[in-house]
């Protein structure tokens, strides 16, 4: 306050003040009261309490416990009086699809949740082979996966039959154990393709492989030339499909002239048909010496087809049932002699075998002997078996009976 200022008793009325106080009816207990002029047209209640009053919605009771609750002007969609009673009052019933338990749930949940458990659930989705829940696409289906369905119906096949069987791993077949071929490495001892798909594979990129061995064993200087299948069989046609040392038909082993072991080239001039016996026997000689450089002459052990003028004739195969498992499988007549049981696992079957009792045909003494001798012993050892021998040389031996002991 400057000093020229008039003092305070000494200052004129504001327009406002001269102008006075104005009763306004309050609007919500009814009671009259005086505002200034100013405040006449914004005025609307006598105090604090009827103002907040005012301002409260009415109160109704709780759509849960019944108890009342006033909503706030700030939240208009208020029903319930606490968290608790909102939550018990937006839940709803509704049952399990696989045991029809009833389940309270929010309503959320209620649009998602089909089922009580997991129990349930894995009851209704779960694969039929590993159990695993199935996806949303095979939901109609049995399996969760192709391959689940393959080794169901390969597990069901295998208890029917009461043989092994094997999904091959190319062509998706469930084939006998015998379509494939043995893999020690294998938890099942067989191999992942069958015999057909090994096959075929191997038709089809078998040249890549003879590529990959003459890379490997190819001297420096030698040379590799790429030629195709025809080409090859042209070439071949010239020999007429034998072998150009021996002479003998099929000969389907290819020859270098010059090896290239010793620096030749892998192209189709320095190829020539061999058979497997006369290129195991020629290996890497360079230059050829002595017989190698004479062709056409007689096979020491000929085949069907050969040339040559005598030639031993093959035997038939025959049928072997192994004394074992009692599986029959025609195999060669050479083999046949010489074999005792079917597979490895059937010699190791017969080795645990009990021993058999047998009676000596000289002393009359019991003895075990082994299951797989059992039909050619006589004798318990070899003294009643020279003390026998004697004896029969004085009299007429018996020819239905084998003399071995």
């Amino acid at each position: 306050m400057s000093p020229s200022d008039p003092p305070k008793a000494q200052r004129r009325p504001s327009a406002t003040r001269a102008r006075g106080s104005l009763p306004i009816v309050c609007q919500q207990c009814g009671a009259t009261f005086l505002v200034d002029h100013h405040r006449a047209s914004t005025a609307k209640y006598c105090s604090r309490n009827c103002a907040g009053t005012a301002r409260r919605a009415p109160e109704e009771p709780c759509p849960t416990c019944g108890k009342p609750v006033r909503l706030a002007p700030s939240d208009p969609d208020r029903q319930f009086c606490s968290v608790k009673c909102r939550n018990a009052g937006r839940r709803v019933t509704k049952a399990c699809q696989t045991c029809e338990t009833p389940m309270s749930l929010k309503l959320s949940e209620a649009r998602k949740r089909l089922f009580c458990s997991r129990k349930c659930m894995q009851t209704a989705w779960g694969c039929a082979f590993c159990s695993r829940i199935r996806p949303t696409e095979r939901r109609n289906l049995d399996h969760c996966s192709e391959r689940c369905a393959l080794l169901h119906r390969l597990e069901r096949e295998g208890d029917e039959s009461g043989e092994q069987r094997a999904i091959c791993g190319r062509c998706q077949r469930i084939l006998p154990a015998d379509a494939f071929h043995k893999e020690r490495k294998n938890r099942s001892g067989l191999s992942n393709k069958c015999k057909d798909c090994a096959r075929d594979q191997y038709q089809r990129s078998k040249h890549r492989f003879r590529e990959r061995r003459y890379i490997y064993k190819a001297a420096e200087g030698g040379k590799m030339i790429p030629f195709t299948e025809e080409e090859r069989a042209a070439r071949f046609s010239m020999w007429g499909g034998r072998c150009w040392k021996c002479g003998i038909a099929e000969a389907t082993e290819e020859d270098h002239v010059k090896p290239i072991s010793k620096a030749g080239w892998h192209c189709l001039a320095n190829l020539r048909p061999v058979c497997h016996a006369c290129n195991s026997s020629k290996q890497g000689r360079w230059p050829l010496e002595g017989d190698w450089l004479r062709a056409n002459f007689k096979h020491p052990d000929p085949r069907p087809g050969s040339d040559a003028e005598e030639r031993r004739p093959r035997e038939p195969r025959v049928d072997f049932t192994c004394p074992v498992c009692g599986k029959t499988k025609n195999i060669r007549a050479c083999e046949a002699r010489n074999r005792k049981t079917c597979s490895q696992e059937c010699g190791n079957t017969i080795r645990t075998l009990p021993l058999v009792t047998l009676t000596c045909a000289h002393c009359k003494d019991p003895f075990d002997v082994h299951h797989s001798t059992k039909d050619t012993r006589r004798f318990c050892s070899h003294r009643c078996f020279t003390s026998s021998r004697r004896g029969v040389r004085q009299r007429q031996p018996d020819p239905g009976q084998p003399t071995l002991w």
